[in-house]
C-alpha cells in the first residue's frame, strides 16, 4: 500500500515538472507531448473532426483518397479491426442487402454489433496487455508460469466488454487493493521480474530482485500512462525526456 502511495506521488512530481530539463533550466522548445491541449477550429463544424483533419491533410500533400469501399470489403475490415475475427457468409449476406437499403444505417448497426460482442474485449485487451508486457511467464532464467496471471488478463477484456470509463480503468489498476479491485492491481506486476523466492538467501540477491522489481512496476506505469521511459534514470540523468536520476530515486 505504502508502495502505491510513493508510486503516485512519483508520477505526480514527473508530470509537475515537465517544463524543466534535465539541466534545471527552464526548456525553450518543449516537445509538443509536454504542451498543453489545444482544440482545433473546425472549418466545417457539421462535418466529422477526424474525417476533415483527414481530407485536409491529403489536400495539403496531393494525395487523392482511395474510392469507397464495397460492402463486401468493408464488412471483412470492420469485423477483422474489432473483433480480429472475419465475418461468416450469412453476416455478410444480411449486410450487403441493410447497405444497399441504407448504407449508413447498415453501417452503424454492424458497429454497434461488433462493439458488443465479447470478441470485441478480447481483441482490444491484446493491445493493452502487449503495452504492460503481459505475459503468463515471469522471464528470466527460471520463467516460471504465472497460475494466476489469468486473473488480469481477463480483468481487461471484462473491463472493455462493460466500457468501463478510462479514469476509473487506470484508478482500479494503481491502487485497486484500496477500491476493491484487487484483480486489477495484477497491471502492477505484468512484466517480466524476477520473484525474490529465486534468488537464495543472499542480501544483495534479494535486495537487487526488490529493486528490479520496482523498476519494472515504474518502467511499466510510466511507459503506459505517461509515455515516458522512466527507467532510463536509473542509472543516469535522461537523454531526452525531462527525468533526473535525483527524480528516479527521489
Amino acid at each position: 500500500m505504502k508502495m502505491l502511495r510513493y508510486l503516485y506521488i512519483f508520477s505526480f512530481g514527473i508530470l509537475l515538472s515537465i517544463n524543466i530539463d534535465a539541466s534545471g533550466e527552464e526548456s525553450n522548445a518543449l516537445h509538443w507531448s509536454f504542451l498543453p491541449i489545444q482544440r482545433a477550429d473546425l472549418k466545417d463544424v457539421d462535418a466529422n473532426p477526424i474525417d476533415m483533419f483527414l481530407a485536409e491533410r491529403l489536400q495539403e500533400n496531393k494525395i487523392v483518397p482511395n474510392p469507397q469501399s464495397d460492402p463486401i470489403s468493408l464488412i471483412r475490415r470492420v469485423a477483422i479491426i474489432l473483433t480480429g475475427l472475419p465475418p461468416d457468409s450469412e453476416r455478410v449476406d444480411s449486410f450487403v442487402t441493410d447497405y444497399n437499403d441504407n448504407a449508413i444505417s447498415a453501417y452503424e448497426k454492424l458497429v454497434n454489433e461488433l462493439l458488443e460482442s465479447k470478441k470485441f474485449g478480447e481483441r482490444w485487451a491484446q493491445h493493452w496487455l502487449d503495452i504492460i508486457r503481459w505475459a503468463e511467464t515471469n522471464g528470466s532464467e527460471s520463467n516460471l508460469y504465472r497460475k494466476m496471471s489469468w486473473i488480469y488478463r481477463d480483468y481487461v477484456i471484462r473491463s472493455l466488454n462493460e466500457d468501463l470509463p478510462y479514469d476509473q480503468f487506470v484508478r482500479d489498476q494503481l491502487a485497486g487493493d484500496l477500491f476493491g479491485k484487487g484483480d486489477a492491481t495484477g497491471f502492477l506486476v505484468a512484466g517480466s521480474h524476477v520473484p525474490a523466492a529465486t534468488v537464495g538467501q543472499i542480501p544483495e540477491s534479494i535486495r537487487q530482485a526488490r529493486a528490479d522489481r520496482l523498476d519494472e512496476i515504474i518502467q511499466t506505469v510510466s511507459s503506459s500512462l505517461l509515455g515516458l521511459t522512466m527507467n532510463c534514470a536509473r542509472c543516469h540523468d535522461h537523454k531526452f525526456d525531462p527525468i533526473t536520476i535525483e527524480d528516479y530515486y527521489a
